[in-house]
């Protein structure tokens, strides 16, 4: 485990976790929430969860307690990135958020490897998640062609840029060589 690295992301995630509870707009404005209401209080919930966490995180001794630790944040910020990526109203906002939840996770997921364990999967696996995430919110299937179409801010409500296709008959609908239908 990378001890050293735990403790950095840690205290990163200490002070955010502060910072998002002190101050909630830091975290509702990029995901398009409210500032006030319910939305702040969970809000400054998230923030107190991140800020405890990371404090053990940065404090608990090395090994099995920090690793616990560590563990627990990756499996939040798992959680963060499913629940941010699928429930926020907007495309790009859940992009965002779910981008960002989950770089959290492969830095921190990041550290618990070392002492033989190879880094690269954790970090490939975490990356491409990512990506997915982000294509997924900028891409829809056609309808018409049933292709994938990167979004485009458009005026008219056609299909996709290829425009409607004919509807394709199939080999058994078609009239048999024997003259029957």
């Amino acid at each position: 485990m990378r001890t050293t690295a735990a403790r950095v992301m840690g205290v990163a995630a200490l002070g955010y976790g502060v910072a998002v509870a002190w101050r909630p707009r830091l975290l509702a404005r990029p995901c398009g929430l409210p500032e006030q209401g319910s939305s702040a209080l969970l809000i400054r919930a998230l923030g107190v969860r991140d800020a405890v966490i990371g404090a053990a995180m940065a404090t608990l001794p090395a090994g099995s307690p920090q690793r616990t630790a560590v563990l627990c944040r990756v499996a939040v910020d798992t959680g963060d990135a499913l629940l941010f990526g699928t429930f926020l109203a907007h495309r790009t906002e859940r992009a965002k958020a779910a981008a960002a939840a989950l770089t959290w996770a492969a830095l921190c997921g990041w550290t618990l490897t070392g002492c033989g364990y190879p880094a690269a999967p954790l970090v490939r696996d975490a990356a491409n998640v990512a990506v997915r995430a982000a294509q997924s919110a900028t891409t829809r299937t056609c309808e018409a062609c049933r292709t994938a179409q990167v979004l485009r801010v458009r005026s008219d409500k056609r299909a996709c840029c290829r425009g409607p296709r004919s509807p394709r008959r199939s080999r058994r609908s078609a009239v048999s060589p024997r003259g029957g239908p």
